[in-house]
């Protein structure tokens, strides 16, 4: 964190008591208040998700678990990524200005805090770029997307974990136990060092990089093409009026085709020429389904005419898929779309104060900068916070109050209550 950063200047960050105790007591306040409904809104959204078949049964202990979807996959852990920077971040630096930035643990555990308060906002950060990504694979490429398993979605989380704990190591090198110059008596705290100080400005900028800079890159690429996708879609979907023309022709030639009246030369003759048209018309109309129901459209009657079921079906089929895809993979893609939207201002400012810090260090006003650090730091600190009231807010059917049946004693009660009005 920039916080500690800064802390191997003591001398030139060093304020009167009164601001150093405002900023204090506004950090713990807000931390503790991040803290709780970030805990608290991960924990009903991750209890949802695993529990969401129990939460529609009748009968507690006869269910099993469904397997979640590809969506609730993603969502899932990255409200376990939110949990994560909950205690491994928040909680910790709560602790720590609640000690007035001193810190009583040992060597090791000065090390470790640090360790994961940076790895833990890494974790979510490469968590919510494999859901991006994933997104942009179900939209642009769909037969890859036909492809994902639970298999490929946890290969991508594992990934994303293995790299952010090897992003965090340096933590443990540059950090440590130090004494704080000019205190008397003597205070410790954990801090890094950086000698020659270049390497501080070196170490912040690759930070920077790797954390947000390259991560917004990618999403910014994927949604690109993701809205291209989509832009097509729409213009596809507006110009279909004109791919329901075949299909009323062929109605009138099938209808021709079960008049007894034609001799059987020109039955033979429209056959041909129908058989012709039916084909390319239902294959055009057909094209993004699936083989299955490919080879079910182009099924012919012995007498050579096409089932009235067959005739609808793909029409029908068609605006069941545009249905879906407006409904569900638009539904998906501003879910996605929102949290990336509420990570980019949350941690804006954050990055905005880090290069500050690097390229002003000398010339920023001091009390200026430092009002400015702690708050882009709060706010970053917001993300892993609002990021489950974003997934409740798009599932209008959740009931919180549904959750109680998921405890044995009051799923019981809840039981016997009925069976009495029976």
């Amino acid at each position: 964190m920039i916080n500690n950063l800064t802390n191997s200047t003591s001398k030139k960050w060093s304020l009167d008591s009164k601001i150093d105790k405002t900023l204090l007591k506004i950090e713990v306040f807000t931390m503790s208040l991040v803290f709780t409904l970030a805990v608290i809104g991960n924990t009903i959204v991750i209890l949802t998700l695993l529990f969401r078949h129990l939460i529609k049964s009748k009968k507690f202990h006869t269910q099993r678990f469904t397997k979640l979807s590809r969506m609730n996959f993603y969502i899932l852990h990255l409200s376990i990524a939110d949990i994560y920077v909950s205690f491994g971040n928040i909680l910790t630096m709560l602790l720590w200005r609640m000690n007035n930035n001193l810190f009583y643990g040992g060597d090791i555990a000065c090390r470790l805090v640090v360790y994961f308060q940076l790895v833990t906002v890494y974790y979510s950060t490469y968590v919510l770029i494999a859901m991006t990504i994933d997104r942009y694979e179900a939209i642009s490429k769909p037969l890859m997307g036909l492809s994902w398993s639970r298999r490929r979605g946890l290969l991508y989380i594992s990934i994303a974990f293995i790299i952010s704990h090897l992003q965090g190591l340096p933590q443990i090198y540059f950090f440590k136990l130090r004494v704080i110059p000019d205190t008397e008596p003597e205070k410790i705290s954990c801090y890094a060092e950086f000698k020659p100080l270049e390497l501080q400005n070196i170490y912040i900028i690759y930070t920077w990089l790797m954390q947000f800079l390259i991560p917004l890159a990618i999403i910014i690429v994927c949604y690109a093409s993701i809205s291209v996708k989509v832009f097509n879609s729409i213009k596809n979907k507006s110009n279909s009026g004109n791919s329901r023309t075949p299909l009323k022709t062929e109605r009138k030639k099938s209808s021709l085709l079960r008049n007894d009246d034609i001799s059987a030369f020109e039955r033979s003759k429209l056959t041909k020429s129908f058989d012709i048209s039916r084909t390319t018309s239902t294959c055009n109309s057909t094209m993004n389904y699936s083989l299955k129901n490919l080879k079910q459209n182009l099924s012919v009657c012995s007498d050579g005419s096409i089932p009235d079921q067959n005739r609808t079906d793909v029409s029908e089929f068609r605006q069941h898929c545009q249905k879906n895809f407006s409904k569900s993979k638009i539904k998906t893609i501003k879910l996605t779309l929102s949290v990336i939207i509420l990570y980019v201002i949350c941690s804006t400012p954050y990055f905005i104060g880090m290069i500050l810090n690097v390229m002003l260090q000398e010339s920023l006003n001091i009390k200026f900068f430092k009002y400015m650090i702690v708050l882009s730091c709060l706010l970053f600190q917001l993300n892993s916070c609002v990021n489950p009231w974003v997934y409740l807010s798009f599932n209008v059917k959740f009931n919180c109050l549904k959750l109680l049946n998921l405890i044995p004693v009051i799923n019981r009660r809840t039981m016997k209550s009925k069976e009495a009005k029976i």
